[in-house]
């Protein structure tokens, strides 16, 4: 049966002293109360966004000179919406109601290029496809990152950081660079820190560039174990699973799974390797890539939007198990995009003293004006 499903967003705004308004909301579902997690939130025209978390919750900082502009607010599965900012701003009332009517793809009137399509086709198109849907050029990010050690009652520890990346474009070998800028702690580590063996500095062992480069990798090719290396390519299966909607988009959700036999030889083959890739069939974007390997991790999910017709990841989250004195903790990790940066592109050094948060001093008027707990 469809239906249309209303998603309220709760809006508080917080006037930071005259170069910007922040506004903290939280998307749920109006009917259910669900929350919406993982949106995108990007003000049109802008490199500037957001995207809400696991529980809805958004905070994104709009600096005043773009208060006239409109707020994209998407979501795989619904249709996109789009509300101007100064409305939001201008109103008195604590909530404000969006409704997203969410898209039933008819799989009939699904056609790829004018034909029908098989998964593994279509993800070899895909990938294919990667110099003209992903930036070849070198480009910044910036990304703010909330990562937290959890026991089985409480969150024991918590790093908010800004992560700066540096990407010489989705090329062949082209990793993300990260470097920590800015950071924010709550309560201590209950975990054993690690030493670089060669500066013989301890460090917080699950630095938080390290996700950025685990999963963001389309376009690498050979160099890493994904689904973008031919010799893993061709050693899964491809299932199409469903199809649904984003941004004006019909999206296919494809599985992908080592083929039986290939758990033998090599490293990698001796874990669990699979993965789903959600493809736009207009022009075989990949919008959404969620990787398991191993025992080692939860799936690892990134969320792809668009901007100046190109695809950057706007969302990354991951689930860790890990043990320490017999006890097992969870770290929880959410990355979202901040800021794009296509000119005057700085060159972060591939160096680890730029992963290691103990590296980076906490400036309380940076949180306090961009993040206001």
């Amino acid at each position: 049966m469809n239906k249309i499903l209303i998603v309220t967003v709760i809006l508080h705004l917080h006037i930071i002293g005259y170069a910007q308004k922040v506004l903290t909301g939280k998307i749920v579902e109006k009917r259910t109360n669900i929350v919406v997690p993982y949106a995108s939130l990007e003000i049109n025209d802008s490199a500037s966004g957001t995207a809400s978390d696991e529980a809805g919750k958004f905070i994104l900082s709009i600096e005043t000179t773009k208060i006239e502009k409109t707020l994209k607010v998407s979501s795989i599965g619904y249709l996109t919406r789009r509300i101007s900012i100064d409305s939001l701003l201008g109103l008195n009332q604590s909530e404000i109601i969006i409704s997203l009517t969410p898209k039933v793809i008819k799989l009939e009137e699904v056609l790829v290029k004018s034909k029908p399509i098989g998964a593994e086709e279509m993800v070899r198109e895909a990938i294919e496809n990667v110099s003209k849907n992903y930036n070849q050029q070198p480009f910044n990010m910036e990304f703010y990152s909330n990562l937290s050690v959890k026991d089985t009652i409480e969150t024991v520890y918590k790093v908010e950081s800004i992560l700066s990346t540096y990407r010489a474009g989705y090329t062949q070998g082209a990793f993300n660079i990260s470097k920590i800028v800015e950071k924010r702690e709550t309560g201590t580590s209950p975990l054993r820190p690690e030493l670089d063996k060669k500066s013989k500095q301890e460090h917080f062992a699950y630095h938080p560039t390290f996700h950025v480069f685990l999963i963001d990798q389309i376009g690498v090719g050979s160099s890493m174990y994904t689904v973008f290396n031919p010799k893993i390519f061709k050693k899964l299966n491809f299932k199409t699973v469903t199809f649904t909607q984003f941004d004006k988009d019909t999206v296919c959700i494809i599985h992908y799974g080592l083929k039986p036999g290939e758990l033998k030889d090599g490293k990698i083959e001796k874990e669990k390797y699979s993965g789903t890739i959600y493809i736009a069939t207009k022009n075989l974007a990949i919008i959404k890539h969620t990787l398991s390997v191993g025992n080692r991790h939860n799936p690892i999910t990134i969320i792809y939007k668009e901007y100046k017709n190109h695809y950057y990841p706007y969302s990354i989250q991951s689930l860790l198990e890990v043990k320490e004195k017999d006890k097992l903790y969870k770290i929880d990790h959410k990355i979202y995009l901040k800021k794009i940066k296509l000119e005057n592109v700085e060159v972060i050094k591939n160096e680890p003293k730029n992963w290691y948060i103990e590296n980076v001093a906490f400036q309380k008027d940076f949180w306090d004006n961009n993040y206001p707990r």
